[in-house]
């Protein structure tokens, strides 16, 4: 059991490890979304498309961002549940404790949409990059 904790953990943790370095990438594009903008407008599609690649990776961020927030909450849920233990352990002569917790599947949908967001922000980018290029 003690095998599996530690593997879950790492993987946890590795996880944690991708979505920071995937969210500064995010936040790097946005900047040279933002860098490249010229500041004359060239035509209706080039500020839609844009506006379209700002919001999505803004989106991609926020979502990113309130995903990381699941292990603080985690951790919150995993304390409540230790002493709501230890207060039943104070009053009865039960040794026996068990703290499993697993996140709300908010953070399970967050996740989710993390990657479809993180694709679609990519693919904006590329659009908008190449059609400012060409045109």
């Amino acid at each position: 059991m003690k095998t599996l904790i530690e593997l879950w953990d790492k993987r946890n943790q590795d996880e944690l490890s991708w979505f920071r370095s995937a969210l500064s990438v995010v936040a790097i594009i946005i900047g040279l979304i933002v860098s490249f903008k010229s500041t004359e407008s060239k035509n209706e599609i080039e500020n839609i498309l844009f506006i379209v690649a700002i919001l999505l990776n803004a989106l991609c961020l926020l979502c990113g961002l309130l995903f990381l927030y699941r292990d603080v909450s985690t951790s919150d849920l995993l304390v409540k549940g230790h002493v709501k233990h230890m207060l039943h352990d104070l009053s009865s002569d039960s040794k026996e404790t068990s703290s499993i917790v697993s996140p709300k599947p908010f953070y399970e949908i967050l996740r989710r949409a993390f990657f479809v967001l993180l694709f679609l922000s990519i693919l904006s980018s590329l659009i908008f990059g190449t059609y400012q290029s060409l045109f």
